[in-house]
């Protein structure tokens, strides 16, 4: 992406395609705005559940580069990360349903952007209404998918014990072994194997700790005080109270969700709050 955006010749390099496997909580997202902020590139991010291939009903696949495309600064070059949340929530059976065939067809559409391909972007939905449609290409983008994928650990158990662990059988005697078995494992739990074969790298995120519990949790304070500006609020936590709010996020298992919903509460308070900024402590969190 960085030879992309820097003009540089990247022959040879190919899209790069991630997959993100973990519980809600366990900070997906806040892992690529880290790497965005770090890159200094830029970064939008969607839900999988709000596309279909038509567009009539939900959002066209393509409007997920209008987000990246708006946020880059209108830059045609469209270098930066492009996130899909809730992927596994196109997960398909074997048979001829509706919804079947609606996910395969969004897959397929973002399988299109990802290989690379010149998209035009029309003024339907975008602050382009007044000027004419914009192509650009996605041939050096970073796209990231994440979900729950809930059994697939599950599934590449059931294929390791399946297989001969003898010899030539085992998985780790064969080249890509362990790349293969969990290709299989995402197939069979219900991916379509043309977009599992794009995959460059699929990363089992491990719960948060602490640290990243707080680092989240000071995140999304600093976004919801970017809203607040508008009506002239603002709000923080002293550092007692901000390790207080982490701490409650890893016992009670909710992990970056618990962070978010008690900011979420403190910028409510502050919002209704007569004082143009409030500062919440120790006991004020743990009233929350």
């Amino acid at each position: 992406v960085r030879l992309i955006r820097e003009g540089k010749d990247c022959n040879g390099l190919a899209n790069t395609c991630i997959c993100l496997v973990g519980d809600s909580g366990t900070g997906k997202s806040f892992v690529l705005h880290e790497l965005c902020r770090a890159s200094s590139l830029p970064f939008t991010s969607s839900a999988a559940t709000d596309y279909s291939v038509t567009g009539f009903v939900g959002l066209n696949c393509e409007d997920a580069l209008r987000g990246l495309w708006e946020v880059a600064g209108n830059d045609r070059m469209l270098a930066g990360i492009c996130h899909v949340d809730e992927w596994d929530k196109l997960r398909t059976i074997n048979d001829c349903s509706s919804y079947h065939i609606s996910s395969t067809g969004v897959v397929h559409s973002f399988l299109r952007l990802v290989e690379g391909c010149e998209v035009v972007l029309n003024a339907k939905r975008s602050a382009l209404s007044m000027a004419p449609p914009v192509s650009m290409s996605t041939v050096g983008m970073c796209w990231a998918f994440s979900g729950t994928f809930t059994g697939l650990r599950e599934e590449m158990e059931k294929l390791d014990r399946g297989r001969s662990r003898i010899g030539f059988g085992t998985a780790s005697a064969r080249p890509g072994g362990g790349r293969a078995m969990l290709q299989d494992a995402m197939v069979s739990w219900g991916m379509p194997r043309e977009w599992v074969n794009r995959l460059s790298l699929v990363e089992f995120m491990p719960r948060p700790d602490l640290d990243m519990l707080t680092r989240i949790a000071a995140e999304v304070i600093t976004a919801h005080n970017r809203l607040l500006e508008e009506d002239g609020r603002s709000f923080t936590l002293t550092g007692e109270a901000l390790g207080a709010l982490a701490a409650y996020a890893l016992e009670s298992r909710a992990d970056s969700r618990a962070a978010k919903m008690i900011a979420g509460k403190c910028s409510e308070i502050a919002l209704c709050s007569p004082k143009p900024h409030m500062v919440f402590d120790v006991v004020d969190i743990r009233g929350i």
